[in-house]
């Protein structure tokens, strides 16, 4: 059973809607460097100042100080129990530090792909974020087949790699995540 994973995809791909499910039903903890960043901001620290000083100026946090807070919380965590890390990494100079620098034991990448951008447009659009419109999220589309998606070759080449259709209902996205990990039974069961 994969215990430690990697949750890749695209924004809207439904990443919190499916770990949401992993955490209720096998007991992983979600660690999320979106997650990780706002609680800083909300409780303004010093790492929180700075994380907002950036995201003000519309400017990417930069990975000196993103590697600084997410490597503090991985080391906080069990590493015997399950995790889910999402939001990290995003970049191909995240995913050495990570896996090459500190070699931290992940036993699979789950990647949620939708080939088709308009369904990211339609889903993002439909949650009615201010953010959310068309030209911001392709943007951040962009962004993320330039920064993140050149990744996923490496991790296939580890073995690693776990690829699932996110186009569906919640269930069935959820259905084939659990067969593609091997998961069978819920700890809540």
């Amino acid at each position: 059973m994969s215990q430690k994973i990697i949750l890749v995809g695209i924004q809207g791909s439904g990443k919190g809607t499916q770990a949401d499910k992993l955490i209720q039903d096998f007991g992983h903890t979600l660690i999320g460097a979106g997650d990780i960043f706002r609680w800083l901001i909300k409780s303004n620290t010093t790492y929180g100042r700075s994380i907002k000083e950036y995201i003000a100026k519309g400017q990417l946090v930069p990975d000196e100080l993103v590697l600084e807070v997410v490597g503090k919380r991985l080391d906080l965590h069990d590493w015997d129990k399950p995790m889910i890390l999402d939001g990290f990494p995003r970049s191909e100079g995240q995913r050495k530090w990570l896996f090459d620098d500190k070699q931290y034991p992940f036993d699979a990448v789950l990647y949620l792909d939708i080939k088709d951008e308009n369904v990211v447009v339609e889903r993002m659009m439909s949650r009615g974020r201010s953010d959310d419109n068309e030209e911001a999220i392709r943007t951040r589309i962009a962004e993320y087949r330039r920064e993140t998606e050149p990744t996923l070759e490496w991790y296939d080449k580890q073995g690693i790699l776990k690829t699932v259709d996110a186009v569906g209902s919640v269930d069935e996205i959820y259905a084939k995540i659990k067969e593609t990990l091997n998961l069978a039974t819920p700890v809540s069961a």
